[in-house]
């Protein structure tokens, strides 16, 4: 995909793959948007290479709103989302149910918020691509990390829906 001069948005942007992912966007021509949990940390990875940073918490259906609202508000389009934030915990059947919540949240609801927010403008638009981001994890099991797997699984689910 030629993104030069598209509007590509990437959470979990301030590390890892999506930092690597807005830095080379960036390179191409792109107009960035870094997401990730802290401000700061979206300003700091966000300053040299010219992107716009918004912090949010993916596992939070307001933040994604705010995200794509950011988004729109700046730049009137959103051309490329990358649901790329995501997080493991170490577990079997017996773990507590407040962090099966935090990584149903991130690894799975964020794909789900970005489809309901962004997808609108794409359709309004013409255009526009959702890049959901799983592993390995999706299409084998973990056995060390019930919970991972089964959020990758259902992202994957998810994302086969879509398409």
């Amino acid at each position: 995909m030629n993104v030069k001069d598209k509007v590509c948005v990437v959470t979990g942007g301030a590390s890892g793959i999506g930092l690597g992912l807005c830095t080379r966007f960036a390179k191409e021509g792109a107009h960035v948007v870094l997401s990730d949990l802290r401000q700061e940390a979206c300003e700091r990875e966000a300053g040299p290479i010219g992107a716009f940073p918004v912090a949010a918490d993916v596992g939070r259906e307001q933040d994604v709103e705010h995200l794509v609202e950011a988004t729109v508000d700046r730049f009137g389009r959103i051309d490329l989302f990358v649901s790329n934030a995501g997080i493991g915990i170490d577990g079997g059947i017996d773990m507590p149910t407040d962090k099966w919540e935090k990584i149903i949240a991130v690894n799975l609801m964020s794909e789900v918020f970005a489809a309901k927010y962004a997808i609108p403008h794409m359709l309004e638009q013409g255009s526009g691509y959702l890049l959901n981001v799983a592993s390995a994890a999706g299409l084998l099991v973990i056995p060390d990390t019930v919970s991972y797997t089964v959020t990758k699984h259902a992202a994957i689910g998810f994302t086969e829906w879509l398409a």
